[in-house]
């Protein structure tokens, strides 16, 4: 195995982070905690059935991200899934999460050019 760069060292705790956060917020959606339903159900109008799907796409792009070979195609998986979620979250006026996914979309991609 090869020494990694400072910068790469850096890019990997950063997709660590980030794997992390989309797994645990995938987890929640699947442990279906009274707390997310409330905010699934009212704030963003949608069914329970989607939260599911949701989580499971989450963790596949999770995993995609964390693998260096499909790192890439993670990254776009994570980035259309959090476009997805900006959308939601402004058309009910949620703007603190769309600034949050913004900066995680950031991050995904900076990862990613850091990891090279």
């Amino acid at each position: 195995m090869t020494d990694l760069l400072p910068s790469q060292m850096f890019g990997w705790a950063v997709t660590a982070m980030v794997a992390a956060m989309a797994i645990g917020s995938a987890a929640v959606k699947l442990l279906n905690l009274p707390g997310m339903n409330a905010k699934w159900n009212r704030q963003l109008q949608m069914p329970d059935s989607m939260r599911v799907w949701a989580a499971v796409l989450e963790i596949t792009a999770a995993l995609c991200f964390l693998l260096p070979s499909t790192a890439q195609v993670g990254g776009v998986l994570l980035t259309a899934y959090l476009g997805g979620a900006i959308a939601l979250h402004l058309r009910v006026r949620a703007f603190e999460f769309a600034v949050y996914a913004s900066v995680m979309i950031a991050l995904i991609w900076g990862a990613i050019s850091l990891r090279i």
